[in-house]
């Protein structure tokens, strides 16, 4: 982790790719004593743009008046800035996308980028969150990934990387990596020197259930994703066994 500049008030801008740690880390600051009380979740997507109170999870607030009625769960937002003029102070999370690079606010946003370095862990995660359609949490069940699909997620990130990282102009106030986290939501915060209430962990309750106790074909998808990426030669990008590193941020590592 790599605070390279030290968080005092104002809108939060979380950045990071899918199955990164960016919801953790966007409730983790949301419920912070210091920070924002109003979360937006992914606004360019209306699937999962979410707004809150603060501890009060899940509840839908009217953020502003607009031309294009009020704003709930649902609605994208084409243009963030546009409806933050009214809000005195918030916490957005943002997966990066074309639109984002388009409409991302580099200036009035404390920018905190997120990032995962266990690619074989990301895109289990990522494959088991889209045959599944669960984000959060597999319960009991096991589930089977297709070596397919477990190929092409692989090279999407890959794809993703090479394709928005080169192209980010935004500043970065700091830099997290997914592997710093403990998911102790006191002790996480204790590294932004931030404090919380101690009510805290009713809002961080659910168990990291270990990938291999969910996944059927485990041992099979490790062997295809080391034959996959033995040969992966990317400027910029260096894969040592299931970890990869960006060439940028290696200095904050």
């Amino acid at each position: 982790m790599k605070i390279i500049n030290n968080y005092e008030s104002g809108n939060i801008q979380i950045l990071g790719f899918p199955r990164m740690g960016t919801t953790y880390l966007a409730n983790l600051l949301f419920y912070s004593n210091e920070t924002p009380d109003i979360l937006i979740s992914e606004p360019f997507n209306k699937y999962q743009i979410l707004y809150k109170k603060k501890r009060k999870p899940m509840e839908k607030i009217k953020v502003k008046k607009s031309c294009h009625g009020d704003i709930f769960e649902g609605t994208i937002i084409d243009n963030l800035n546009t409806y933050i003029d009214d809000v005195s102070e918030i916490i957005v999370k943002n997966h990066f996308n074309k639109n984002i690079i388009k409409m991302i606010n580099d200036d009035s946003f404390y920018n905190i980028f997120i990032f995962r370095k266990n690619l074989f862990e990301t895109s289990l995660s990522l494959s088991l969150a889209k045959i599944t359609g669960i984000w959060n949490s597999y319960h009991e069940k096991r589930y089977m990934i297709s070596n397919y699909m477990f190929k092409s997620i692989i090279t999407t990130y890959l794809n993703q990387y090479l394709l928005y990282l080169k192209i980010i102009t935004i500043h970065l106030d700091a830099i997290v990596f997914y592997e710093d986290f403990t998911f102790d939501p006191v002790i996480d915060l204790k590294k932004f020197n931030l404090t919380c209430s101690n009510d805290i962990y009713e809002n961080f309750d659910e168990e990291i259930t270990p990938k291999q106790h969910v996944i059927i074909n485990y041992n099979r998808l490790k062997k295809i994703y080391y034959d996959y990426v033995k040969d992966i030669n990317i400027p910029g990008i260096t894969i040592d066994g299931e970890i990869i590193h960006l060439d940028k941020f290696k200095e904050y590592e």
